[in-house]
């Protein structure tokens, strides 16, 4: 099975590590964005498989973030997965509309991190 990269964007500290930690955990390889303009300075010099954006993303949000990535050539196919409170009343139908690959609650478990990523992403090959 192939090692995912994957870019977990987020504000919270905390809440990054929690993360990363799960993708760790699955045998996949976690990196850290604490706001949008690092998302934006890794995605262009490393290779990611795909990017969990938090909503409420430090100095912008993930709309504004998702929309500069679907600009850029070499990330214009990168699938952006919205993380969103489990408390906030989203409609993930819309962001799926908008081009996001789908959304996911923030979850303090494995199986629902790893299970969805699973689930948006298809099997890592």
């Amino acid at each position: 099975m192939a090692v995912r990269r994957i870019l977990v964007a987020d504000d919270e500290t905390d809440m990054r590590m929690l993360i990363s930690g799960f993708i760790q955990m699955a045998g996949w390889t976690a990196l850290e964005a604490g706001n949008g303009r690092d998302v934006l300075q890794i995605t262009a010099e490393k290779n990611v498989d795909a990017v969990l954006l938090d909503w409420q993303l430090g100095g912008s949000d993930a709309i504004q973030v998702f929309h500069k990535l679907k600009e850029r050539k070499s990330t214009e196919k990168l699938p952006c997965i919205l993380l969103c409170s489990e408390k906030a009343n989203v409609d993930k139908e819309q962001f799926k509309r908008m081009g996001f690959s789908g959304v996911l609650s923030k979850s303090f478990s494995y199986e629902n991190v790893i299970g969805g990523l699973n689930e948006i992403l298809g099997p890592a090959k």
